[in-house]
């Protein structure tokens, strides 16, 4: 695997590599474990500029590709719920791009966005006091050229968009990132997870990063939060999107001091036959006496 360079790296990131390298867990571990995937997720940030800007991204590529490997699935889809400028899917194509080389998986990345911004903010639920119409634009034809040719983008209202990509053959969707800032449009976008379509189109658990379920005036009945309340309550018991507990006491420094880690989240489907197939992850140990 590349590890960091450090003649790209200022003295000040040198040193809290060197520092990170000192100090973290080096205990031996199996390959495609959940240490192991950990561990490759952070190195990932020291040495793939898209992790740098976007390690919750990292993390969840990361997840996402061993999961399929797995299940033996050839490749796997990664989402972007509100691309707006860009820097987000770039990111993340620049991190699938060393996934797949690694795990040995192809990911392929969509893109949905409105293209023009945010939508007209008038449900209450949406935070008016927070978001405006046309934030958050994007430059589509700048945009367009720096994509690779695994990543697409999605363009127009995502309650009409995401059935349209339910209905068109793709991978089955491992990671998805929800940044779409208002509780209508995120709602909306649940509808991946909604319906059989789900048990087709996605992987038995998908890895959900959620952008703003915190700070300012983020509420249990606002936003991101009131969309995930009202799937949860609505799929009972088979289904539900569920904060990937305590995972920042499983990473080393600094993303253990980060506020990412406790915005990433799993979308269960026990449901899908195949969501208690053995993925490796808590390989069999025993002490001995």
């Amino acid at each position: 695997m590349r590890t960091a360079a450090k003649s790209e790296m200022s003295v000040k990131e040198t040193v809290r590599y060197l520092w990170a390298t000192a100090i973290n867990d080096k205990r031996p571990c199996e390959e495609y474990s959940w240490r192991w995937l950990n561990r490759l997720a952070e190195r990932l940030t020291w040495s793939n500029s898209g992790a740098s800007i976007r390690p919750q991204y990292a993390w969840g590529t990361v997840m996402a590709g061993a999961q399929a490997r797995a299940l033996k699935q050839a490749d796997c889809s990664l989402i972007e719920f509100g691309v707006a400028g860009g820097n987000g899917i770039l990111a993340l194509q620049t991190i699938a791009a060393e996934v797949s080389s690694i795990i040995g998986v192809r990911l392929n990345i969509f893109g949905f966005d409105t293209g023009a911004g945010l939508p007209d903010v008038q449900d209450v639920r949406d935070m008016p006091q927070v978001y405006k119409r046309g934030d958050y634009r994007m430059d589509f034809e700048t945009l367009e050229k720096r994509l690779a040719e695994s990543t697409k983008l999605v363009i127009g209202n995502v309650n009409e968009t995401v059935e349209d990509f339910l209905k068109q053959p793709h991978s089955p969707v491992g990671f998805v990132s929800f940044d779409m800032d208002l509780y209508t449009s995120t709602r909306d976008a649940l509808a991946l997870f909604r319906g059989a379509a789900a048990l087709i189109n996605c992987l038995p658990r998908v890895v959900c990063y959620f952008d703003d379920v915190m700070g300012v005036t983020m509420a249990a009945i606002t936003g991101e939060r009131l969309a995930i309340r009202e799937y949860n309550e609505a799929h009972r018991p088979f289904r539900c999107v569920s904060p990937v507990y305590g995972l920042r006491y499983d990473l080393g420094w600094p993303q253990n001091r980060a506020q990412w880690p406790d915005l990433m989240y799993w979308a269960h489907f026990l449901d899908r036959p195949d969501y208690g197939t053995y993925d490796g992850l808590v390989p069999y140990t025993q002490a001995t006496l």
